[in-house]
């Protein structure tokens, strides 16, 4: 048996344990892949961040509100955790980047802008008015190399581009959720309604499905060399490694 240690939310932790089977989470809803190739898991269901490198685990942050997604900027980590955008440095506090009247959800980093949703709204971080409104529900945010904006506007059924110009839609998706960007520029996008993961080109035009059918998939990591990570959601979820 898996042997659990459980940290402070009020600091990130050095605890870890082994894990003897391939691992599940409870209610995962975020992966991000770390530069060393350590996976960032938001397990919302036991309300923790989680580092997992192989077959060890461990836990950054428990007894956290509602945490949502995490994504690494640079030394620190960036989490979306209830009505908070927060920063988590090792052996600190967390550091409240910003505050909102509604649940913070999907997060992205490009060098040293951050940008996050709410409910309805795309804001980036240090500018009060939005860049983006009406959206319905997005659950997936990311940035393209040309520096456009790309959000999955869940309740609406697209795949939104924000840029200078303003906002147009890339691609149409059933229930589109987390989503990614390749090194050669192509997109992953989760389509909860037919439970693939999606491959489009840079202009919105659909590629293919990638790997088979998942229960209920609900994010995705594009990793430096091509490797997929899904979060395929559940009461006992997994993290799924596609090739």
């Amino acid at each position: 048996m898996a042997k659990v240690f459980v940290a402070s939310a009020m600091a990130l932790s050095a605890l870890v344990f082994h894990a003897a089977a391939p691992p599940t989470y409870s209610w995962p809803t975020s992966v991000d892949v770390e530069p060393g190739g350590a996976l960032l898991i938001v397990e919302n269901g036991r309300h923790r961040l989680l580092r997992v490198t192989g077959n060890h685990t461990t836990v950054l942050a428990a007894g956290l509100a509602k945490p949502y997604e995490a994504r690494r900027d640079g030394s620190a980590i960036v989490l979306s955790n209830a009505h908070l955008l927060q920063r988590l440095r090792p052996g600190t506090a967390p550091v409240t980047l910003a505050r909102a009247s509604e649940d913070i959800g999907p997060i992205a980093v490009a060098g040293r802008t951050i940008y996050y949703t709410t409910g309805t709204s795309l804001f980036r971080l240090g500018t009060k008015t939005p860049i983006a409104t009406g959206l319905g529900s997005p659950h997936g945010l990311a940035v393209a190399q040309d520096g456009a904006v790309l959000v999955s506007d869940t309740g609406h059924g697209r795949l939104l581009r924000v840029a200078s110009g303003g906002t147009s839609t890339l691609a149409r998706l059933a229930e589109p959720r987390g989503l990614d960007v390749a090194p050669d520029g192509t997109l992953y996008v989760v389509e909860a309604a037919s439970k693939r993961v999606m491959h489009l080109s840079s202009s919105g035009k659909r590629l293919g499905a990638v790997g088979r059918a998942f229960g209920d998939p609900y994010d995705v990591a594009v990793a430096a060399h091509g490797v997929l990570y899904v979060v395929d959601t559940a009461e006992s979820g997994r993290v799924v490694r596609v090739g």
